[in-house]
């Protein structure tokens, strides 16, 4: 018999090809396991949350989150090419459809535009319903948040017509910069510029020379804050003397003045020249204190105590030890008496 020469010696021809034949058969296994292996880990990855197809959202503290380097506290913000944001809420392939209990009257599944849900609900998702997004707001409670907060609650900023979008633009366009720039704050809420006096510059009681000014402002952030606060409400002014027109109205008001606790009332005609008042009310934080911000309950709890999204008994945000509404005396009295009770309202004016 002849003998095949080859680098094992002793092989026949028919044992080699024998091992030949064998080692494609190993190969082709190989790979077939390896491919069903594949399979099975996107099949596994596919079907992660709750049976749903979801392959391609990514979890924002997750290794994927590559946060970047411009405004990197945030998914809805400094977009760049070496990011992983729009996954965060986006699903290319694989978006989540909606159960069939959760189809609206035309019989559309509740999803849309490759979100985990409806437009109008889909901050809800990540910031209500679950701690995804680490804020968890209205106390992880949907109710709280719902249509009927407008008539029945004066404890949460609610829904308004368009969800969330009514004070927050979620990709970031046209915001807030300086100082509340991870707040993505639209720079026209509801399409209402500030309040004129605010930016009417300082020479008319102004705290801005500007609205651009106002919106790039890096001081402190609740004086900036007073400038998106008042697009919607008319309530600034640094003259309790001073008349002030109401948006879209020709109805005048008069209101509160936001000064230094220092400024005698003198300079404004009042007869009395003393002192009343202890604390400074220079933004609406002043006086509307209740709740903790920037807080970050992570992924194991949610806050019932947010400013400015909802105080669970605090009525309008206001710090007071009575919940019931309009028992606002407390408030008044934290500015207006010192703090040994010694002096002020009802004490020696």
């Amino acid at each position: 018999m002849k003998v095949i020469k080859t680098r094992s010696k002793g092989f026949t021809k028919e044992a080699y090809g024998m091992k030949k034949r064998t080692l494609i058969v190993v190969a082709l296994a190989v790979t077939f396991v390896l491919a069903l292996s594949a399979t099975a880990f996107a099949g596994a990855f596919h079907n992660t949350e709750q049976g749903r197809n979801a392959s391609e959202y990514v979890a924002w503290d997750g290794p994927n989150a590559v946060k970047g380097t411009v405004n990197p506290s945030s998914p809805h913000k400094g977009y760049e090419q070496t990011t992983t944001k729009c996954a965060v809420c986006h699903s290319v392939h694989f978006a989540y459809l909606g159960t069939d209990n959760e189809r609206d009257p035309a019989g559309a599944r509740d999803a849309e535009l490759l979100l985990r849900g409806t437009v109008g609900m889909s901050c809800s998702y990540c910031h209500i319903q679950t701690s995804i997004g680490v804020k968890e707001v209205y106390g992880g409670v949907q109710a709280n948040y719902g249509t009927e907060q407008n008539d029945d609650s004066g404890y949460a900023h609610n829904w308004h017509a368009t969800g969330c979008n009514v004070c927050h633009a979620v990709h970031g366009a046209n915001t807030y910069d300086g100082a509340l720039t991870t707040k993505i704050l639209q720079a026209q809420p509801r399409g209402r510029s500030p309040q004129p006096l605010v930016t009417a510059g300082s020479a008319a009681g102004g705290i801005f020379d500007s609205a651009e000014q106002a919106l790039t402002y890096e001081g402190d952030r609740f004086l900036q804050q007073v400038a998106f606060c008042a697009s919607c409400h008319y309530q600034y002014s640094d003259d309790s003397y001073r008349a002030i027109q109401t948006r879209n109205s020709l109805n005048e008001t008069k209101q509160h003045p936001m000064v230094m606790a220092s400024e005698s009332l003198a300079a404004q005609g009042a007869s009395y020249k003393g002192k009343v008042a202890w604390q400074d009310s220079t933004t609406c934080r002043s006086c509307h204190s209740a709740g903790v911000y920037d807080e970050t309950p992570g992924l194991t709890g949610y806050s019932i105590n947010n400013f400015p999204h909802y105080t669970a008994g605090a009525y309008r945000f206001l710090t007071q030890e009575v919940t019931a509404e309009y028992a606002s005396d407390q408030v008044c009295l934290d500015c207006h008496r010192s703090a040994d009770g010694e002096l002020g309202v009802g004490i020696d004016f």
